[in-house]
């Protein structure tokens, strides 16, 4: 019985612990009591492209690749602009290229002075993580209802296709 409960604790402590991924870039999120859903469906997937440049840094040519086909670990994030104009990150999650994924974009908290979140009808902007590069993208929204391509409360929006191509 004994080797049953320690293999369970076993078992907890590795979902704990490999449960704790976080991207390599630096994105903080301070989560509050409201948010928004975004949607990226797997049959948008075809309609994700990343632009990357051969041979590193010296820029010889421009190469599209799908995001569903790189093999490292991949982070997507949503960002806002705080009160200082600077960009903040509202929400991260890892892309999941086998399957449709969620995406929550906080909401700013209404008890707290500065702005630490979306604000109703923000628009969002998108970044992608790789190895601690950012790149900032292009991207469509569905604007057919339910799905709305601002920030609202309990909003749900569906994420069409992305373009990220420049370097941050």
């Amino acid at each position: 019985m004994r080797i049953i409960y320690l293999s369970f604790l076993l078992f907890l402590i590795n979902c704990v612990v490999f449960s704790q991924n976080e991207p390599s870039c630096d994105w903080n999120v301070t989560v509050t009591a409201s948010n928004a859903t975004i949607a990226v469906q797997q049959n948008n997937s075809n309609n994700m492209y990343i632009d990357c440049y051969e041979n590193g840094s010296q820029a010889t040519s421009l190469m599209d690749f799908l995001i569903s086909n790189l093999m490292c670990p991949v982070w997507i994030g949503v960002f806002y602009f705080d009160d200082n104009w600077a960009l903040q990150c509202g929400g991260y999650t890892e892309w999941d290229s086998t399957q449709s994924f969620a995406l929550a974009a906080w909401g700013d908290d209404p008890t707290t002075p500065e702005k630490d979140g979306f604000s109703d009808q923000e628009d969002y902007i998108f970044r992608l993580c790789i190895n601690g590069n950012e790149f900032s993208l292009n991207a469509s929204m569905s604007s057919e209802m339910p799905f709305l391509d601002y920030y609202t409360t309990n909003g749900f929006a569906d994420l069409l296709d992305v373009d990220f191509s420049d370097w941050v």
